[in-house]
């Protein structure tokens, strides 16, 4: 793994959004960005993540939606979207 504090983060952003980017382009999966990032910079992984959001709506694209919850968690976003967006969700009936 990379030792984060030997390289700029710059160049670490960079790395990583293009390997992120080109297995995008090639519809192709790639090797995890941990041997870039580390495993718990935070911080850093959410600097990739704006720099490719930012280089998408660069050539026109448009964020059409936001995170609302953490599907891992206990209930998951199905209990968060009625409380956040006043839906009704519908209720279920045994046929």
């Amino acid at each position: 793994m990379t030792d984060t504090t030997t390289q700029p983060r710059e160049k670490l952003v960079a790395a990583a959004a293009a390997r992120l980017r080109d297995a995008g382009m090639r519809a192709r999966p790639c090797q995890p960005v941990r041997d870039l990032l580390g495993r718990t910079d935070i911080a850093l992984a959410y600097a990739v993540q704006q720099r490719l959001t930012d280089e998408r709506l660069a050539t026109g694209s448009r964020i059409i939606g936001r995170k609302i919850g953490d599907a891992k968690s206990a209930g998951g976003v199905a209990q968060l979207l009625p409380n956040r967006v006043r839906v009704r969700l519908p209720k279920t009936h045994d046929r």
